[in-house]
């Protein structure tokens, strides 16, 4: 069985492209519970079937026992939009060169 690695000049090609319509690498921390991914930490325990008091602080032990697991990912900003893959970010600039803010 072969495997196949990443290209890592594509990573590079991709970022230098993006590099030119000013298109920002923002990473972001994502919270998963249930199968579904969210950018806000008590929707995701909301969607856990708990409920917390409004200004209740959540720790990582929290998060365990909710079943939510926190991960980072790269969040590409270009204008006014977010986009999850730099592929997308760079469509969207070449479709719109002058950024809606």
């Amino acid at each position: 069985m072969t495997t196949k690695t990443p290209d890592i000049r594509l990573s590079v090609e991709l970022q230098a492209e993006a590099d030119t319509y000013g298109i920002k690498n923002v990473p972001i921390d994502v919270f998963d519970c249930d199968g579904f991914h969210y950018s806000n930490l008590r929707d995701a325990v909301h969607q856990s079937g708990k409920e917390i008091a409004p200004n209740a602080e959540i720790d990582a032990d929290d998060m365990a026992h909710y079943g939510i697991a926190r991960r980072r990912v790269d969040s590409f900003h270009y204008g006014a939009f977010r986009y999850s893959n730099i592929e997308d970010a760079i469509a969207e600039a070449k479709r719109h060169p002058t950024p809606v803010t």
